[in-house]
């Protein structure tokens, strides 16, 4: 959950009105039956975090909710994950020679790592399914924002809707003024019971599939809308940088993203990297994190980036073989070698058995 200081730019609340209008024509229940059916991936406290990787990584997201029995828990994010990565290691105490090796072992931990033991971000919100006649607009203000008077707004990136077995209200039964907020959560929230997952990214898509419902907004530059001010700071990290590191810099500035600059291409913005770029990367290939942040990025977005990580364990497991082997002929020479003069005294008391 991020905490954001509302915007002080003055800016035309004319502006916003096609916005307002198309996001409060639309109920939940009618955007959600515009979408494609999906299955919701459901987590387990009980579940590692390898587990958890693994299945958001096959599913293209980078959050599930989280259940403990019957009992929510939360949305674990890619990001809660990342943390505890991080967590693990002292990022700023890394050597090149160690970076690796103190990577691979942090990824071995956090794979046997329950769900349960991570402290989650709650980057999340439920409501239920009975209330799908509320508006999108009314969605976005309580659900994805939380307005205080404080001047403040509580963001979330995700909204869960759950059918509650204690709701007997129909679509048909809810009233279509818009709520104060939105209606708490009664009854038992089963794993089942999550039915739709809608994210930001859904809200964007939305809008701009509309964009032509959006005028004059959507010929609006960022900065005209004061979302851009002048005193806006920008985190950016080498192209040189480990990719471990990167993201160390990033949780450290409490930013989502950060923008890598190469100094090979005169100082320039050429790529960016944020703890999505972690979905994919599975904890036993975590070793590819002491790769330059850009190597990272660009081997990453490579077609052969599954068999990539496949030959680095592939090699790994290799080395290590050739590790014992050389360990094992390095024993055998060190017993020949005290065995030898064992060998001559069985011969010199003619003792049998001595004899090859």
């Amino acid at each position: 959950m991020q905490v954001t200081n509302l915007a002080t730019t003055v800016v035309d609340p004319t502006l916003f009105e096609p916005a307002r209008q198309l996001l409060q024509s639309w109920s939940l229940g009618k955007y959600l039956r515009t979408k494609p059916p999906s299955t919701v991936i459901r987590l387990s406290a009980s579940d590692t975090c390898g587990h958890a990787l693994r299945m958001l990584a096959t599913h293209c997201i980078t959050s599930a909710p989280m259940f403990d029995q019957d009992s929510y828990v939360g949305f674990v994010d890619v990001s809660d994950i990342l943390r505890a990565l991080l967590g693990a290691i002292n990022v700023w105490e890394l050597s090149d020679e160690t970076r690796e090796y103190k990577l691979r072992a942090a990824g071995l931990q956090l794979e046997h790592l329950q769900l349960r033991s991570l402290q989650l971000a709650q980057d999340g919100a439920l409501i239920e399914k009975a209330d799908m006649q509320l508006t999108l607009h009314d969605i976005l203000l309580y659900g994805f924002l939380r307005p205080s008077a404080a001047g403040y707004v509580q963001v979330v990136h995700r909204v869960g809707v759950f059918d509650s077995v204690e709701s007997a209200t129909s679509d048909d039964d809810m009233a279509s003024d818009a709520p104060e907020g939105l209606p708490g959560i009664k009854g038992c929230i089963s794993p089942d019971s999550i039915t739709h997952v809608m994210s930001q990214s859904d809200v964007v898509q939305f809008l701009c599939k509309h964009a032509s419902e959006l005028e004059p907004l959507a010929n609006t530059t960022l900065k005209q809308l004061g979302l851009v001010p002048d005193s806006a700071r920008v985190v950016c990290v080498p192209a040189e940088m480990s990719t471990v590191n990167a993201f160390a810099t990033m949780m450290a500035n409490k930013v989502s993203c950060v923008g890598v600059i190469s100094h090979a291409h005169g100082g320039g913005l050429v790529a960016s990297l944020s703890s999505s770029d972690l979905l994919g990367v599975q904890p036993e290939h975590f070793g590819v994190l002491a790769m330059p942040v850009l190597d990272f990025l660009t081997a990453k977005a490579s077609a052969g980036w599954g068999a990539q990580q496949h030959n680095q364990q592939q090699g790994l497991q290799q080395q290590q073989s050739q590790h014992r082997q050389q360990q094992h002929q390095h024993y055998q020479q060190q017993l020949q070698q005290q065995l030898q003069p064992l060998a001559g005294s069985a011969h010199k008391w003619g003792l049998k058995g001595a004899e090859g």
